[in-house]
């Protein structure tokens, strides 16, 4: 026999549910502080990520960043990056991510557009072209992806937060059962999936957080 208050939980969140849906944490996305972050870009942010603005002037060293973007890359920042110089605030803040394995987007300001837009680098001498893409390939092997787009819809990096395989739940309710077994830290579940009071108490039991996947 089901016990009448359970049952009753169940469908009370359920309905409410179908009225407002049900928030639950986004990824977090540490997001550089600059004026050029365009509405654009942060409406295509936020819908996706919890974003968390940094600046570079007041960082403390000792927080880990998971995930950062630098919205509006110099070809200073671009090239300290890459040789290691860490004169500037934002150049310092690039060289600690790196040594602490975070995962960084640089969204390239216009003039080095050249290095991944084929008709942008057709205006500029092809030795120049090739100096600076040998940067990015230095860039690259730190791990940074590099974006053009105010969207960023040319970065599969962003995308792969939005599923995240095998973290995300296929199931349409989450019961208690199903959050004992849950294996890992971390359950993405579609943005119309139910999941029972006694699963969220487990969850919290189990230092499992719960992300709702908004795609």
């Amino acid at each position: 026999m089901y016990d009448k208050e359970w049952v009753e939980s169940i469908v009370k969140e359920v309905l409410a549910n179908l009225e407002k849906g049900t928030d639950f944490p986004k990824p977090i996305l540490h997001l550089i502080q600059s004026e050029d972050v365009s509405e654009t870009m942060l409406h295509y942010l936020q819908s996706r990520w919890e974003v968390e603005w940094v600046n570079p002037e007041e960082v403390n060293g000792d927080k880990k960043r998971e995930r950062v973007l630098f919205p509006s890359v110099s070809q200073d920042l671009f090239v300290k990056g890459a040789l290691g110089i860490t004169d500037t605030h934002e150049s310092a803040l690039f060289s600690e991510l790196v040594r602490r394995n975070s995962q960084i987007i640089f969204k390239l300001s216009s003039p080095l557009h050249v290095i991944i837009d084929e008709k942008a680098s057709t205006e500029v001498p092809q030795a120049y072209v090739r100096m600076l893409s040998q940067y990015k390939e230095i860039l690259s092997s730190f791990g940074v992806e590099f974006s053009i787009r105010d969207d960023l819809s040319d970065i599969q990096f962003i995308e792969e937060y939005n599923i995240p395989e095998p973290k995300l739940y296929q199931g349409q309710l989450v019961t208690q059962r199903e959050m004992e077994s849950w294996e890992g830290k971390e359950m993405y579940l579609e943005k119309h999936t139910i999941i029972t009071p006694l699963a969220k108490d487990k969850a919290k039991e189990r230092n499992i957080n719960l992300l709702r996947n908004d795609s």
